[in-house]
């Protein structure tokens, strides 16, 4: 056969759904598969089926090894279970790479499990039992699991299962709901060598008698960049009973408005000898629960950049509870209550080997006089709206220990924890809070702007609006012409102390219109708060500047150096036209 037929013979064969030395593309629907289960059965290792748009009333079992089904994405290709079975079944299926990706699964239920002596439905959405050999076995990706019911693992239950990743799905309105004797979850995985990663992925409007995600027995649990939001979760919302060398590690992932019950629950619960880490995670407006955090075991379990707020348990037990020792870093507990409308106190360490050691915490109420726990406000920048943020000036901000934390380390934002080069405390780092636009100023927006002019050593601060500085060194200020001037400038440069809070932005008249704080000229009985730095049209409103000016381009400096930390926030004003004055950007100028 001749290069050209074989490419037309490759061409026809996708085109009929028809696959080729085993690394083909298999088409649903299509003439030669009119089902995504017929395509499932004649694909080979390598194979990839592609599943149009549509609803397909099928369950499938799954035998093959190293395929992918590929769906048009969540709400475009829909299986449907019935109520009879679950949408997926992967049974006793040795492979190292499949994919299922892209489907909406819904309606499922599952099947017969024997428990003990009775028999319990596990896994409605997808149910695992004796899969995955490889490095990244049996990925579930950028799917919708929803309507599901089960005793076990409603939205996936995974026993026997190695390598099990669940990326970017969204798990809503499912219901775990065991006649008992099951571990149970929207998510449940169990059994030696069982591993399960989530990440990226939501929960939502849940509910599991035991847990909504699970991992038990031998198994391992990873779950990061994920979100649990209003599910009503018996014991936990995330649980791990992991033995022996199993892993349970959660970051990054937010626990909001969920509902917890049951005798010592918690949001998150850890059983077994295996270590417990918690990083970068917010749990906020959660309701019942003993605890917030409870970790039963003899390995050392680490909680680094938690915030814990506005939470209301069930009990006077504490907040955080564990049995062995815990390393407590970089961690907010505000806003919460017990059930006696009490702060809970932060720990109840039990047993003979238990052992707290913190640092760089700050806990309402507290009254402790290690110099590392503070009692300050964090001032969160929305907290009755969900945003735990803090406001610039929060003690949170540079407040914690770099302790345990790596240069690739990242908030729950994905902002860099390392940041100008030091750690807040809680679960953001404050300096990478989005400014309001007015930040940016508004030279040279008719030109495509608006562009920075204005700079602290060369530097406009960049995103984040800041330039740092070490103590002890000297600091030039410039400020150069808009883009559409061809000839110098008049401008004035206003400061305030302090880092300017963005939320309160000020509205200057004569057509200025919005500034990152009030200038000067403006509040001139708030001096020596508010001050006028430079300008080139002298004495303004009665308040004199530090510097007299020429017009742009100019600069100051290098001028003395600084010897004592500081924070100053500058913006200015510029002529871009006949009696026409534009905010410049703003800088926070920070030495430290």
């Amino acid at each position: 056969m001749t290069m050209g037929a074989a490419k037309f013979m490759l061409v026809l064969w996708a085109a009929l759904g028809i696959s080729a030395l085993g690394q083909g593309t298999l088409y649903v629907p299509s003439t030669a598969y009119p089902t995504i289960q017929a395509a499932i059965n004649a694909a080979v290792a390598g194979d990839t089926i592609q599943v149009a748009a549509g609803t397909y009333f099928e369950n499938l079992v799954w035998g093959n090894a190293d395929i992918s089904v590929i769906g048009a994405g969540k709400g475009l290709s829909v299986i449907d279970g019935g109520g009879s079975a679950p949408c997926v079944t992967f049974l006793n299926v040795a492979t190292s790479s499949s994919m299922f990706q892209g489907f909406t699964l819904q309606n499922g239920l599952g099947l017969p499990e024997p428990v003990g002596n009775t028999t319990l439905l596990g896994g409605a959405g997808v149910y695992m039992k004796y899969v995955g050999s490889g490095p990244q076995s049996n990925i579930i990706k950028d799917c919708r699991i929803t309507a599901c019911v089960a005793d076990g693992g409603s939205g996936v239950y995974a026993l026997f299962a190695s390598n099990v990743v669940i990326d970017g799905t969204d798990f809503i309105g499912n219901t775990a709901n065991p006649a008992g004797g099951m571990t149970t979850g929207v998510v449940s995985g169990g059994g030696p060598g069982t591993s399960i990663t989530v990440r990226s992925s939501s929960f939502q409007g849940n509910s599991g008698t035991v847990a909504i995600l699970e991992s038990a027995f031998d198994g391992s649990l990873t779950v990061e960049d994920c979100s649990f939001t209003a599910n009503a979760a018996g014991l936990a919302v995330v649980r791990s009973s992991a033995t022996n060398q199993g892993i349970s590690r959660v970051s990054r992932t937010e626990f909001s408005s969920n509902t917890i019950s049951g005798p010592n629950s918690s949001v998150i619960e850890l059983t077994g000898p295996s270590a417990l880490t918690v990083r970068d995670c917010l749990l906020a407006g959660n309701q019942g629960g003993s605890f917030l955090i409870f970790a039963t075991g003899s390995s050392s379990s680490v909680l680094q950049n938690i915030t814990l707020a506005d939470n209301s348990l069930a009990s006077t037990t504490g907040s955080i509870f564990a049995t062995s020792s815990m390393s407590l870093r970089n961690t907010i507990t505000w806003g919460n209550r017990d059930v006696q409308n009490s702060l809970p106190s932060l720990h109840v360490p039990w047993g003979q080997n238990a052992t707290l050691t913190f640092s760089n915490l700050i806990i309402e109420g507290s009254s402790s006089a290690n110099p590392s726990v503070s009692s300050l406000d964090p001032l969160f920048h929305d907290a009755a709206n969900g945003d735990y943020r803090p406001l610039p000036g929060s003690f949170a901000i540079n407040g914690g220990t770099s302790l345990g934390v790596s240069a690739n380390d990242i908030d729950l934002d994905g902002n860099s924890r390392l940041l100008l080069g030091q750690v807040d405390i809680g679960c953001y780092e404050g300096a990478t809070i989005a400014y309001h636009p007015c930040a940016a100023g508004r030279v040279g927006e008719s030109a495509g702007g608006p562009y920075d002019i204005m700079r602290i050593n060369g530097s406009g601060g960049g995103p984040l609006r800041r330039v740092t500085i070490p103590v002890g060194t000297a600091a030039t200020l410039e400020m150069s012409q808009p883009p559409s001037s061809l000839n110098p400038v008049d401008f004035s440069i206003f400061g305030v102390v302090g880092e300017a809070n963005l939320d309160t932005v000020c509205t200057v008249p004569l057509g200025i219109g919005e500034m990152g704080f009030a200038p000067a000229p403006a509040a001139p009985l708030l001096q020596p708060i508010l001050f006028t730095y430079a300008s080139s049209v002298g004495t303004i409103n009665g308040v004199s500047p530090f510097l007299a000016t020429s017009p742009t381009p100019w600069a100051a400096g290098p001028g003395p150096v600084i010897p004592i930390p500081l924070i100053l926030t500058f913006q200015g004003v510029i002529a871009e036209g006949l009696n026409v004055f534009t905010p410049t950007n703003l800088i926070v100028f920070k030495v430290e």
